[in-house]
């Protein structure tokens, strides 16, 4: 396995855009170790979230410590029917 990843296969991983004068992650196309900035979206499973994301449309498998679209979060059990 190479050590670098070629520009072709991060951009099958994430989606960039030019915001306020610098090149941000616009995108998360699949699965995302930690989000430690904001984020707008994510479309796979996260792990763990520190900054802010609007949308997630996986799991977010152990902690949110920011918000999720501009709301607080805390750890709730359900029941396996939810």
């Amino acid at each position: 396995m190479p050590d670098q990843i070629t520009l072709e296969e991060a951009l099958k991983l994430v989606d960039f855009e030019f915001i306020e004068g610098e090149w941000c992650v616009g995108a998360v196309k699949g699965n995302c170790g930690v989000v430690e900035g904001n984020c707008a979206f994510v479309e796979g499973d996260c792990h763990i979230v520190e900054g802010d994301c609007c949308i997630v449309r996986g799991n977010c498998l152990i902690n949110v410590c920011g918000t999720i679209n501009g709301h607080r979060w805390q750890y709730v059990e359900t029941s396996e029917d939810n």
